[in-house]
């Protein structure tokens, strides 16, 4: 792979045994690998980790994430766009068929175990089934989140810990992380410090097993970032200036992507907004690499 931030991730497995036809079929058939249990995980791989270590030094990636997790916005594409083929339980409750859909699964040996089956799977299982037209911009998100500018080093706790409260959205992370340092700044107390991270962050889960608290999380990301000296330099660090409304000014807020998302009001884009918003975010990962190729000047974009 070398350091190259427009390859799709995915390709390191079984040497690219994954990689379809188009962006949908990679993205179904590695969330279809790991129905029931973890067999590959892009974020954790050791070309990424040690991509991650020569980039921002060495220790940095003992814990690495995916920044813009896709899934959330995949479901909500298609129940935007794609109503016609899924199950509407209620205004919120939009699905396939979910016992069916295992039923399949099992009977198809994709999966051993309906009580093991993810969530993701039975999306994308049933999305394979069907014929479904997905939008360019659609494609080349779900392309882009798994270069390597989508992942990055972070602290223990901090990836699952971050899961539950925000829908795996890392700018709402990432903005809770600003107020964090713009507290600090002005000398609130430890408590209140807590309090701003708890927003964001819970207990840390793996396979249903509580393996941090929330108190846990907390602390460890609080040690993380006391380690560096402000929000810029926090940012500059990891080459996140492409998240923010001024990427030219490293002390800037988070980009707010539609309003509501902050407050934790409206976790979700609306209809209208969502081409757009998905564009913005496969344009911060592209412009992330190349920020991180500028480094050392030894990769490719």
């Amino acid at each position: 792979m070398g350091r190259n931030f427009t390859e799709n991730c995915i390709g390191l497995y079984d040497n690219g045994s994954l990689i379809g036809k188009n962006p949908l079929e990679t993205f179904i058939n590695y969330k279809l690998l790991n129905c029931s249990n973890l067999e590959f995980d892009c974020d954790s791989s050791f070309v990424v980790k040690e991509n991650l270590e020569f980039l921002f030094g060495e220790g940095e990636t003992a814990y690495t994430d995916t920044l813009i997790s896709p899934q959330s916005f995949f479901t909500t594409y298609l129940r935007y766009y794609h109503e016609d083929i899924l199950i509407k339980k209620s205004k919120k409750l939009i699905v396939p068929n979910i016992p069916a859909v295992k039923n399949e699964m099992i009977a198809e040996g994709i999966a051993n175990n309906s009580n093991k089956i993810s969530n993701s799977a039975i999306w994308s299982f049933y999305i394979k089934k069907q014929y479904v037209e997905v939008h360019e911009s659609m494609l080349e998100f779900l392309d882009s989140v798994y270069y390597l500018s989508n992942f990055s080093p972070v602290c223990r706790g901090f990836n699952l810990g971050r899961a539950a409260k925000t829908a795996d959205n890392f700018f709402v992370a990432l903005d809770k992380i600003f107020l964090y340092f713009q507290s600090k700044n002005n000398e609130v107390s430890n408590l209140e410090l807590k309090e701003i991270l708890s927003r964001f962050l819970g207990e840390s889960r793996f396979f249903g097993k509580v393996y941090l608290t929330e108190e846990e999380v907390i602390a460890s990301v609080m040690n993380w970032l006391n380690s560096f000296g402000s929000y810029k330099e926090f940012i500059e660090k990891y080459c996140f200036q492409s998240f923010l409304e001024d990427p030219y000014n490293s002390s800037s807020k988070p980009k707010e992507l539609w309003t509501g998302l902050f407050d934790g009001t409206k976790l979700q884009p609306s209809k209208e907004e969502f081409i757009s918003c998905i564009e913005f975010m496969t344009n911060a990962i592209k412009e992330r690499g190349v920020r991180m190729c500028e480094i050392h000047g030894e990769c490719t974009y």
